[in-house]
């Protein structure tokens, strides 16, 4: 539960947002709920509410620049999208807490989507990572049209007082996140490129999939090797997603090339990619699972 301090800090920062976002939030709030659209990534049939454009273009535009302020801004961003999230503080780190949601599923199998919270701004006072963070609550609005099968967990993790991001991944990928099935991690997200890296071929088969049935050009999307995968080898199955530029790894092949079609509709073209992914892991993971069970028994 919050503190006192924390509520009047959040409904500070509240009455200090622009108009613009105040109005799409509250059209959002009015409305009966999303559209919902149904997409077809291969053979499986995915419902997502759809993205209200504006409202996700003026969040990632309106980060503040204090790292305080921004996750306060995360949490009331979920709130309303209907999440109430936690903040989990870490007593022996000196930053700001991890922020944790989660949209329960028929089982408490876990998808977990991370996104970080960099204390970093650029010169253009722009915060490291925040267009993929700014891109949770929709994600979650988007998944919580329908009941999944999976339970789906957003979390924004940040850095700890000594340098380099929490070794939260490996935390999962320990016997402790035994019931997580895949993670989803987004850095920071160029609509126009979007690499992604992977520990499983079927999890990058499905994005390449999901790329396709969205509509984005093909040659938008770009493979790479995120250090992080190469050094080690992951329990659970995970999809790191970033920028090319941005990433620390070379740029390689694409996965899929083709003539561009036309230019993709900014980070709304990107977040829709994103939200029929995560329903379509939903959709085939359980069936990836039931495939391999006979293969392990008849190779016993």
């Amino acid at each position: 539960m919050l503190s006192p301090v924390a509520g009047g800090l959040r409904r500070t920062l509240i009455a200090r947002r622009g108009a613009l976002l105040a109005a799409s939030l509250l059209a959002a709030a009015c409305a009966k709920g999303p559209g919902v659209e149904v997409v077809m990534p291969g053979s499986a049939r995915v419902r997502v509410g759809q993205i209200d454009q504006v409202a996700l273009e003026t969040a990632i535009k309106s980060a503040p620049s204090d790292l305080r302020e921004r996750t306060e801004y995360l949490v009331d961003l979920l709130w309303q999208a209907g999440c109430l999230a936690v903040e989990m503080p870490r007593p022996e780190e000196a930053r700001t807490p991890d922020v944790v949601c989660s949209l329960p599923g028929r089982t408490t199998q876990r998808i977990v989507v991370l996104a970080h919270l960099d204390p970093e701004v650029d010169g253009n006072g722009v915060p490291r990572h925040w267009s993929g963070t700014a891109l949770l609550p929709f994600l979650y609005a988007a998944l919580g049209v329908e009941e999944r099968e999976h339970s789906f967990e957003f979390a924004a993790w940040g850095k700890g007082p000594r340098r380099g991001a929490r070794n939260r991944p490996a935390r999962l990928d320990s016997p402790l996140g035994e019931d997580v099935r895949a993670i989803v991690e987004i850095h920071h997200l160029d609509p126009a490129k979007i690499g992604f890296s992977s520990t499983d071929s079927g999890l990058g088969r499905g994005f390449v999939a999901a790329s396709l049935a969205v509509g984005r050009p093909l040659d938008s999307l770009r493979t790479f090797t995120h250090p992080r995968l190469r050094n080690r080898r992951m329990r659970i199955p995970t999809l790191v997603i970033a920028s090319p530029e941005r990433s620390s790894a070379r740029e390689e092949t694409p996965a899929v090339s083709a003539p561009r079609a036309a230019e993709p509709a900014g980070y709304h073209s990107a977040a829709r990619l994103l939200a029929v992914y995560l329903g379509y892991l939903d959709e085939t993971l359980h069936l990836r699972a039931q495939r391999r069970a006979p293969a392990e028994i008849g190779a016993r």
